[in-house]
């Protein structure tokens, strides 16, 4: 794919204007193995994460140790390591200023780990550490324990449940991750006769106490141990001081209350987050006894107590306890709770591999490992044996777990934008304070109420509970997608699918249906299309029996379990697959009509990588043996031998089935004299023989969903792994492509590319560096031709390059023959040079790295595949789809208004307290809580409960706080509310029955009773009111808010209810809230003072309304006029 390393600068110059950095960092796969790094790169990357730190204690980073990544870690890996000495005068100190500072400096001891550094460590070499500062893969830090081992001179620490090692040799002193490194030592040959007696006893205690037990222990915080963690937030730490500052000014009931409903919010959340540990804790266990061999005897354990190096004997129906390897047999099994994809996996003992003096290596040996989670379907020998590879954390599920324990955060500006608009509300409250301070001291208050008076301004303006609302938004789209039976697992996640621009969909199985059914084959000339087995040559019988024996299918309890494209195949040729099993080959099948007999001795599967699969068999009438390649029609063209190809008619009649969308087969056949002949030496100088052709039809629901989405201003591309111009037409179908031939340009390669309906050749390049030219046609592309513009870009990347590549990923629409690697990298470029948020739709293991890589992954899963994407569905609909993006929308929608309110109605509260002061008053607690804990916290919970619209509109909320919307959005309530506010309290001091109050008898505390405070008490609460009305956004990205009847239900009640304090007051709610009864009882003026709220509160609903969201809302900015903000253009054209 392209070179990251080399387009790094200008993406950087054009979106974070950083420059030097290297784009490694970015973490998209691991430093040492990313494919996205061209050679050079990855030699340059080798070398720095391998430089030994010097021990010259001078030099500031002399405590920096080597760390040497492994794929065990996954993707939680290491990036740095810092060795540290705890020292005991810090500890000293730190306990002195916190009992001096009554915990206070303990709380921001606990809050920050920078000032946990520098109080508390010293940095040291690494023998003399007692802990370790730890940077991960995300850039997060934290700081882990050394861990004390019986033999003084090892040193360890666990990470993320990894544990580490620091292991010193003639070349390198590192840590290195702890799992079973000794087999890769070992080659294929020599590791069944090392490993023939399994464990000894001694050896059995030292794996136990070096690996631990074999399971994936989740850890469950007790409500004590969750207090304690959530409690000492910072969060809670500004709610504490705001509390003390309550109880200081004699606002007890207030502060109790504010105290006892966050332990109430925060044990809903430990009761919630509990659940979801749990449910993933019944995920991780499996509980079963194993057959084992340790010290040349068979017994019985637990499978928890199986350790690496075990030998161990399959059953079927067995659930995996560990990561291991095959030493004998064959064994089917079922990945689909780790890839999502529910087919027969074959897996092969390591006597069958080729290289037997190859040493062993895990990424480069999948066909004879067996992963932790995995089900066996069906063991073929007697006594089927393996070797236990890796447990707990250590095996593949593990590092699943481990991901899902601690995922990535994500970066989203809405968050970052949120707390600078907060600053700029503080930075204005700071302001109108002082400039009311000379009057406040003039009047004699104390000084001690003066400087709590500033303190409140704080408190007013940074709402500390706001991020428990965000988290209740979030968690309320999570319930409404589980009723639509989508699983989601990430609730962040949800946001992010609010801001999707990009929605990458694999083909086969996703844009189409499951099933294919077969539409004919063709002989090797290539003459025309059959649609039943004819008989007219030798080549073509051989052809049949070829359809019957080079598939992965395989018979379990009677039924023929394999892809469906190997089922339709086997199905047509009328052969059938022979129960039993052989030592001497993998299976036989057989025809009825002819008795036609073949045996099958060797297969290597189908890999994406390699494009094609490989089988030997045994033709038993003929007494003959074949080598046997089927593939994609490209590979096996390139492997044939040319003179046993009409290249014609192959051409011709390729074309014109990937024109009408069909799916192509090609094979190729070599006769051998052996049938333990090497893959290698089969697949070179092929005889071709025929192509297998199958119809894969389109969901009912796909051309639907793809224009829905559309209109809903999402750009679509397919990224597949089938033939490009089978893609184009299943695009074009899907209304993804314009059906208009013209506009569409087919790339197989830099030399290779053509309009599709004249087939005239083009210079992609050329082409791709206009911008108006290019506009022209909708490109699709082959993995080919990105692997060849990432040649050329490896020697030169300016900005002309840039400018090519911009272009590319916008008009091309269709990917095709892309490896997985390469669907991860497109997704991936798509979020860099574009700087969009990206989905990607799946449903089997090729699609698993892509899904990952996105923004928001979604997968089809009726069991657990939720373990490889945030959402998955347990239909087949693409609708789903827009359930997600619909859902992500009315989420990010009802955070804004949240956001929105909650800082609007502090401000209301600030406003108030400086008109108050005018008149040496405030509210009394009981009005405070009532507008507080009965009207607006009522309504930011109520504000999650609005549903999303069934469609998506061109339109979504800008979640950028500091854009021009949410600024005059919130400012101009602001505006208006003081406006209300300042209009009520100057009609009271019009009135000749108006006293202002000059002095207070106790200068240490407020009124909390009065006219000015009985006016404004109902003015603020009005206005509380109207806000949540005027901010609600409904459309264009969720319901009417007339339809979220508690919502509408509440809002009309408490209007009703102040209709009547102000036209007829009670006299229960006068005392109940310390109204004064001279200005309640006055009709006329409280009439006035309700004509005044009316009049601003239509004004406040009406400037939202009609200028906000009209003239400076989503109505304006479409995602259009936002890509050309970031100079980008798009064009989302319908057909």
């Amino acid at each position: 794919m392209l070179s990251v390393e080399n387009i790094h600068g200008k993406i950087n110059q054009q979106y974070q204007q950083q420059k030097g950095e290297v784009l490694s960092q970015l973490n998209f796969t691991s430093r040492n193995n990313s494919p996205m790094l061209p050679k050079s790169s990855k030699q340059e990357s080798d070398r720095a994460s391998e430089t030994n730190s010097s021990n010259n204690t001078n030099q500031p980073n002399f405590n920096q140790v080597t760390i040497v990544n492994c794929d065990v870690e996954g993707d939680q890996k290491v990036i740095k390591i810092e060795a540290l000495q705890m020292s005991s005068s810090k500890v000293l100190l730190c306990v002195l200023s916190s009992i001096m500072t009554c915990l206070v400096f303990a709380l921001f001891l606990r809050n920050s780990l920078r000032i946990r550094l520098k109080c508390l460590y010293n940095k040291c070499l690494v023998y003399d550490a007692t802990h370790f500062l730890i940077t991960n893969f995300d850039n997060s830090q934290e700081v882990v324990k050394r861990i004390q081992h019986q033999d003084k001179t090892k040193i360890l620490f666990i990470n993320r449940h990894m544990k580490y090692q620091y292991f010193e040799d003639d070349s390198k002193k590192a840590f290195y991750p702890v799992y079973y490194h000794q087999i890769e030592k070992q080659t294929l040959r020599d590791i069944k006769g090392i490993h023939s007696q399994g464990l000894t006893t001694q050896k059995v205690e030292a794996h136990l106490q070096k690996y631990g037990n074999c399971e994936i222990h989740i850890p469950i915080p007790t409500i004590f141990e969750y207090l304690a963690e959530t409690l000492t937030n910072i969060f809670f730490i500004f709610q504490y001081l705001t509390v003390l500052l309550w109880v200081l000014e004699g606002y007890l009931l207030f502060a109790v209350v504010m105290i006892v409903s966050s332990v109430i919010i925060t044990l809903i959340n430990y009761f919630l987050l509990r659940l979801s540990l749990d449910k993933l804790k019944k995920f991780a266990k499996i509980d079963l006894r194993v057959r084992v061999i340790r010290n040349g005897v068979d017994q019985e354990i637990k499978c928890n107590d199986l350790l690496p190096g075990d030998i161990f004997f399959y059953k079927n129906d067995m659930s995996l306890p560990c990561d291991s390897m095959l030493l004998s047999g064959d064994v089917l099994v079922n990945e689909s709770s780790l890839t999502g994809e529910s087919l027969p996996i074959p897996k092969i003992s390591i006597d069958q591999n080729d290289q037997q003096d190859d040493f062993f290596h895990i990424e480069n040996m999948k066909n004879h490992i067996l992963y932790e989670g995995t089900k066996v379907i069906q063991i073929k020998g007697q006594e089927v044996k393996g070797m236990v590879l890796r447990t707990g954390y250590a095996s593949f599920r593990g590092s699943i777990f481990r991901a899902m324990l601690y995922p990535k955060q994500i970066s989203f500006n809405f968050y970052r934008n949120g707390i600078y608009f907060m600053l700029i509300l503080i930075a204005i409250g700071i302001i109108i304070y002082f400039i009311e301070l000379k009057f406040i001291i003039d009047t004699g208050i104390a000084t001690t109420l003066i400087i709590y008076r500033f303190f409140d301004t704080a408190t007013w303006m940074i709402p500390p509970a706001l991020p428990i609302f965000f988290s209740v938004c979030q968690t309320v789209s999570l319930l409404r997608m589980g009723t639509k039976k989508i699983l989601a697992t990430d609730p962040a996640k949800v946001v992010v699918a609010g801001d999707v621009s990009i929605m990458c969909f694999d083909k086969t199985g996703t844009l189409t249906k499951d099933s294919m059914e077969t539409y004919g084959y063709s002989d090797h000339n290539c003459n025309k299309i059959k649609q039943s087995l004819e008989y007219e040559s030798e080549k073509e019988k051989l052809l049949h029996k070829f359809f019957g024996s080079c598939h992965g299918v395989y018979l379990v309890n009677g039924k023929n379990l394999g892809d469906e494209l190997d089922v339709r195949m086997l199905e047509f040729s009328q052969y059938h697959i022979l129960p039993g099993e052989s030592k001497d080959f993998k299976f036989q099948v057989q025809r009825n009509s002819d008795n036609s007999l073949l045996t099958i001795f060797k297969v290597w599967e189908f890999e994406s990588s390699l494009q094609r699969m490989t089988v030997v068999i045994k033709d038993e009438q003929a007494q003959k043996l074949y080598g046997i390649v089927k593939g994609s029609p490209e590979k096996i063209y390139d492997l044939c031998d040319k003179s046993s190809i009409n290249e014609e008619n192959f051409k011709k009649l390729l074309n014109e089935m990937t024109n009408k969308g069909l799916r192509v087969i090609a094979f190729g056949y070599k006769e051998i004299q052996d049938k333990e002949s090497h893959r290698d030496a089969i697949e070179q100088n092929i005889q071709f023989l025929g192509i297998f052709v199958l119809e894969n039809k389109l969901k009912v629901d796909t051309a639907d969903v793809i224009k829905r989405l559309q209109n809903g201003n999402i750009l679509c591309k397919v990224i597949s792994g089938d033939n490009l111009l089978t893609t184009i037409q299943c695009a074009k179908e899907a209304n993804i492509l314009p059906s208009d031939a013209s506009r569409v340009l087919v790339c197989n390669s830099i030399n290779d590319c053509y309009v599709q309906s004249t087939l005239e050749k083009k210079d992609p390049l050329q082409l791709l560096e206009s911008n108006e030219e290019v506009k022209r046609f909708k490109i699709g592309i082959t993995g080919k031709f990105l692997e060849e513009l990432q040649n050329i870009f490896c020697k030169k990347f300016g900005d002309q390059e840039q400018k090519i590549l911009q272009n590319l990923l916008i008009q091309s629409v269709v990917f095709s023959r892309c490896k997985p690697k390469q669907k991860a990298e497109l997704v991936y470029l798509f979020q860099t040079v574009l700087n969009e948020k990206v989905g990607m739709i799946g449903d089997g293991a090729n699609d698993c790295s892509a899904i990952k890589q996105a923004d928001i992954g979604i997968s089809f899963a009726t069991t657990d595949a939720s373990y490889s994407s945030p959402f998955s569905y347990s239909e087949t609909s693409l609708d789903c789809v827009i359930k997600i993006l619909a859902e992500g929308r009315c989420t990010l929608s009802s955070m804004i208004e949240c956001y929105r309110y909650y800082l609007t109605v502090s401000f209301h509260k600030f406003t108030l307290a400086c008109i108050l002061i005018l008149e040496l008053s405030y509210m009394s607690s009981i009005q405070v809580i009532f507008i507080n804990y009965f009207v607006s916290i009522p309504y930011l919970i109520m504000l999650s409960l609005s549903k999303p619209l069934e469609d998506l509109t061109p339109y979504k909320s800008i979640s950028n706080m500091l854009d021009i919307e949410n600024f005059f959005s919130v400012f101009g309530q602001i505006v208006l509310s003081v406006g209300q506010f300042l209009a009520h309290y100057f009609h009271l001091r019009s009135q000749s029955w108006y006293v202002q109050i000059t002095h207070v008898a106790d200068t240490s505390k407020f009124f909390t009773e009065g006219q000015a405070v009985t006016v404004l008490f109902l003015s603020v609460t009005f206005a509380f009111v109207v806000s949540i009305v005027a901010y609600y956004i409904s459309y264009p990205t969720k319901q009417r808010i007339y339809q979220n009847k508690i919502l509408f239900v509440t809002t009309l009640a408490v209007y009703i209810y102040m209709f009547f304090l102000y036209l007829l007051p009670s006299k229960s709610g006068e005392k109940f809230f310390g109204l004064d009864h001279q200005t309640v009882s006055n009709t006329h003026f409280m009439g006035m003072q309700l004509i005044i709220a009316l009049c601003f509160g239509f004004g406040t609903i009406l400037y939202e309304e009609c200028i906000v969201k009209r003239y400076l809302g989503p109505h304006r900015k479409s995602l259009n006029a936002l890509r050309k903000t970031n100079s980008l253009t798009y064009q989302n054209e319908k057909n």
